[in-house]
């Protein structure tokens, strides 16, 4: 058996910009892993083939978004860990909790840290957060994609993902080098690693 994964909107989408979304979902499925998504947050995927390609994959579990089950979450789990209210990135962390998916994968910092504080706070063994770069270094450690493709696909996402992401961040929102460095270094760890495994 596998591990769970709970995957947010933006993880097809930037699987989908690399041209690797099936592929990353045949590996996941060869591999017996299971992948869940809130359909509130399957409906934030605007183009229909990306949505299809999640809803007919047999390694994908869509959960129907039940309002009053998020309302008991927010007010019983949210609230006392003071993680600030936004459905769509929250319903993220309901999911996993829902179904003590072992990893829980997105491209929003936003996210990844509402998990780490969530999983902290209640001392949870599960909800690991993830990059999608580090969902490819995952496939890339149990051997089923090689070191080349790892390296092409991680900088591929850098360039068509990620240095929009810099542009607006820097532009729109204020950030700071640190931020920039923070984005930075989510994907020059797992390159880095990778590397050091090739030489050694």
């Amino acid at each position: 058996m596998g591990y769970k994964f709970v995957f947010d909107a933006n993880v097809p989408i930037c699987l989908d910009e690399i041209t690797f979304l099936k592929e990353t979902l045949q590996f996941m499925e060869e591999l017996e892993d299971t992948i869940f998504m809130n359909s509130l947050n399957l409906y934030e995927i605007k183009t229909h083939d990306i949505r299809q390609t999640i809803k007919e994959s047999p390694v994908c579990t869509v959960i129907e978004h039940d309002e009053d089950s998020y309302r008991n979450f927010r007010n019983e789990m949210l609230k006392p860990a003071r993680i600030a209210a936004n459905k769509e990135d929250n319903v993220v962390l309901q999911t996993d909790y829902m179904t003590a998916a072992d990893y829980l994968v997105s491209s929003d910092f936003g996210v990844i840290n509402r998990a780490y504080r969530f999983r902290k706070f209640f001392k949870l063994e599960y909800m690991e957060p993830l990059t999608p770069v580090r969902l490819l270094e995952y496939l890339h450690s149990v051997n089923v994609i090689e070191c080349k493709v790892f390296l092409e696909k991680s900088l591929t996402l850098f360039k068509v993902h990620e240095l929009g992401n810099l542009h607006r961040g820097i532009k729109n929102e204020g950030w700071t080098e640190s931020d920039v460095r923070k984005r930075f270094q989510s994907y020059k760890g797992p390159i880095i690693a990778s590397i050091n495994e090739v030489v050694q």
